[in-house]
């Protein structure tokens, strides 16, 4: 069970930071904010990422959910989480602890790094 936390919850986190922040291989990551709605984040002078601009005030689901890390990494868990079950390296028995455990680590590797 250990095992599967740290690696769903590594996965979820790198996913997340992802889909958050990178532009990613052929701007992929860009071209999914921008078919939910969002831009690119505002970049301070040193470097750090601040804040998001957005087109406008998000008004749906789904750009609501990106503009929140800990929102995103929850449901990006969960889907992580689904496949990890599903390819059978845990039951389904596991899934609410390992969905749970894994969003506070990514959530925590978040809150550390950034």
């Amino acid at each position: 069970m250990i095992q599967g936390i740290v690696v769903v919850g590594l996965t979820s986190f790198t996913l997340t930071f992802f889909l958050r922040y990178m532009n990613g291989p052929w701007d992929i990551f860009e071209h999914i904010r921008r078919w939910i709605k969002l831009s690119v984040p505002v970049i301070s002078a040193s470097g750090q990422i601040v804040t998001w601009k957005e087109d406008d005030e998000p008004d749906t689901l789904l750009p609501k959910i990106f503009v929140c890390f800990w929102c995103l990494t929850t449901w990006v868990t969960l889907i992580v989480t689904a496949v990890y079950i599903i390819i059978g390296y845990s039951s389904m028995m596991g899934l609410p602890f390992i969905w749970l455990a894994s969003t506070g680590l990514s959530g925590f590797l978040h809150d550390r790094i950034i």
